[in-house]
């Protein structure tokens, strides 16, 4: 929701919440605010949930500003019950905004600009979804690995750089696969000088042989 006019006034009219990188909205603090329309203002969350085995898993992230909470959200959460109980998780110092779904309508009412952005968001949370059940039951490991490197990137210079925040763990809890996975993933880039280890940040030497391993499906032998 970057750039809208009635940004502000939607901002103004919310609760502010700061969270620290690590913390959490628990499903409690959904059901505390029911009534609103949640939005990241700045940072960067993920949406994950608990296996029935106590193992997270990450669904997707979140970059500010961007919706993330519609109203019917809430409905859907109540009628799953406990057994995959979603959190938001902060990957970085995040600012989020709880905004009453009446004020929100109100301002959508009079710009349609951000009335537009509102369906776009909808519309890119649920996309996205569909897009990772796609590609984890279609898409070969080594392809996915690539695509969250080119992804998630972030330029440092002349570098494309994965966040710090990735670590082999959090990889392993978004991919669906184990830490030992993502480890050999790794070494079989480097060995090959696609990417390169900068302390615990991976950065990507060769962006477009990452890029082609995407586009040709390749599966890297790891």
């Amino acid at each position: 929701m970057k750039n809208m006019e009635n940004a502000e006034e939607i901002y103004s009219n919310g609760l502010k919440q700061e969270l620290k990188k690590g913390e959490r909205i628990r499903y409690e603090d959904y059901l505390q605010h029911c009534d609103s329309i949640l939005i990241l203002r700045y940072g960067v969350c993920s949406l994950d949930y608990m296996t029935p085995d106590g193992e997270e898993e990450i669904c997707c992230y979140f970059h500010g500003a961007q919706m993330i909470k519609p109203i019917p959200v809430q409905e859907r959460l109540t009628d799953m019950g406990e057994k995959y109980v979603p959190f938001l998780e902060a990957k970085t110092v995040c600012a989020i905004y709880w905004v009453h779904k009446e004020k929100f309508r109100e301002a959508t009412l009079k710009d349609s600009v951000l009335n537009n952005q509102y369906l776009k968001d909808i519309t890119d949370n649920y996309m996205e979804l569909f897009w990772r059940y796609c590609q984890r039951r279609e898409e070969a490991v080594p392809v996915r690995f690539c695509r969250l490197l080119v992804k998630m990137s972030q330029k440092n210079g002349e570098e494309d750089v994965l966040p710090s925040f990735f670590t082999y763990r959090e990889i392993s809890a978004y991919l669906g696969i184990n830490p030992i996975t993502v480890a050999r993933l790794v070494k079989a880039l480097k060995k090959a000088g696609y990417i390169r280890k900068a302390g615990n940040r991976i950065v990507l030497a060769d962006s477009l042989a990452v890029r082609k391993i995407i586009d040709d499906g390749t599966n890297l032998k790891y």
